[in-house]
Parts: C-alpha cells; structure tokens; sequence
C-alpha cells in the first residue's frame, strides 16, 4: 500500500514541479525537466523493490534503448507541430514511437551498444527538431490544467509498473522512458504557447536526455550490488551530466550568436 501510495503521488508532483516552473521560467527550463530521470527514474526504482536488482539491471539497458523511442517521440511531435494542433502532433508521436520501441523490443543490445545507439540517435534529433524562431504567446491556463497534467501522469505510470511482471525486464526498461511528462507535457504546452513554444519544450527535452543515459548507465552497473548506492550514485551522474550538456549547449549558441553579428 505504502508503494501504491507512493506511486499515485511522486510522479503527480514531479509534473506539477514542472508546470509550475514552465510557468515561472517559460518553455525551455519545463523541457529541461522533463527530460530528466524525474518520472523513469521512479519507475526504475520501482521495478528494483518489486522485481529485483538483476530485472532492475536489464531493464536499465533497455531503458537507456527507450531513449531512441522517446527521441522519435519529440522529434515527430516537434515537426508536427508545424502543421497540426495538439490532437495532430500527438497522434502522429505515437504513431512513430509505437513501432519504433516494438521493433527495438525484438534485438539483444549490450550496454556498451546501446549507449552509442541512444547518443547517436539523440545528437541526429538535436539536429533535426532545432528550436527554431518564433514568437511565443502565453496563454493562461485553465483551473483544471494542473489537476489534469499530475492525473493523467500518475494514470500512465501506475498502468506501466503494474505490467513489468508481463513485459520482462527488456521491454519495462524500453517503455520506462515512455514520455509519459513529455506527453501530457507538450500538450499542455503546445496549447497555451503555440508551436514555436512547443519547440522550444522539445529542444529542451532532447539537451536533458543525455543525463537520462547516464542515470541507467550508472543504475545497470550497479543496482545488482547495492540498490541504495546504484540510484544515489545515478542521480549525481544524471546532475552532472545534465550540467555540462547545457554548458556546452551554451556555448555553442554563443559561437553562433558572435559569427551572426557584424
């Protein structure tokens, strides 16, 4: 019941967390977070209490796989929104992102493949989906836009753990990427900021990823031994990693920003 309980309430306020800093910070920074371990992270932790270090490990290399679908996810969401509203983009994300973690689901990757295959992938959809230009319109939320983001949520992340048993470890780590935030995310954000504001969520998402995949590289090398060391070691990697992704992402639009000006 405790787990239950804590399952029905982390996430939920993870997104709110977000939403709210979205608000207070614009688009970007609620990319930022959603793009990291904040709602797989909890799930990976889930799956080592109910399923064991061993499950926890595999999973964690299918889980850093999930990476490729979730990039498949933003980048089809992102260049949607160039033509459809919200109901269009979403759909079209889905549509791309189903048969893409079914047909990971069918090979064996190691951790070192995997690794690269999930870089590789993230530094193509970086390239892909870029930011772009555009003027965002903020809009004010509904009352109900908060209480909807954190159920919704708190619906797909509860569905998720209670079917791992079913799945195998393989494709509970490939889904445990599943964009869950990202997608209640990005609706709400493509609603109320319109489609350069959406682009600017996703662009976010995508510089976060990298910490994702330092989380589970951490977590599959070492959950087996000590489950309390594997998640706080992994939570300092995803922090550090995140931290220079964003550094060097600086950087470079402050190179490009000197070589525009006259």
């Amino acid at each position: 019941m405790d787990i239950l309980l804590l399952k029905f309430t982390l996430t939920p306020l993870l997104i709110a967390a977000a939403t709210l800093a979205a608000r207070r910070w614009g688009p970007v920074v609620a990319g930022w977070l959603a793009g990291l371990p904040l709602t797989s992270g909890p799930i990976s932790v889930f799956l080592a209490v109910e399923q064991g270090g061993v499950f926890a490990s595999h999973a964690a290399v299918g889980s850093i796989l999930g990476v490729v679908g979730a990039v498949a996810f933003c980048v089809t969401y992102a260049l949607s929104a160039r033509r459809f509203g919200w109901r269009g983009s979403i759909l079209c994300s889905f549509l791309v992102y189903s048969p893409t973690v079914l047909t990971l689901s069918h090979f064996g990757f190691s951790l070192p493949a995997a690794v690269l295959t999930a870089v590789l992938v993230l530094l193509a959809g970086m390239l892909v989906a870029r930011s772009g230009q555009g003027k965002i319109m903020a809009a004010l939320p509904p009352w109900w836009d908060l209480p909807m983001r954190m159920l919704v949520a708190a619906l797909l992340l509860l569905a998720l753990t209670a079917a791992a048993h079913i799945l195998g470890p393989q494709m509970s780590g490939i889904l445990a990427p599943f964009p869950i935030m990202t997608c209640v995310m990005a609706i709400f954000s493509h609603a109320q900021y319109g489609e350069p504001g959406v682009r600017l969520f996703i662009h976010g998402i995508l510089t976060a990823m990298f910490s994702l995949i330092a989380f589970y590289v951490v977590v599959s090398l070492l959950v087996e031994n000590s489950t309390l060391i594997a998640y706080l070691a992994a939570s300092g990697a995803a922090i550090l990693v995140n931290l220079a992704a964003w550094e060097v992402l600086r950087l470079l639009n402050k190179q490009r920003a000197q070589k525009r000006a006259p």
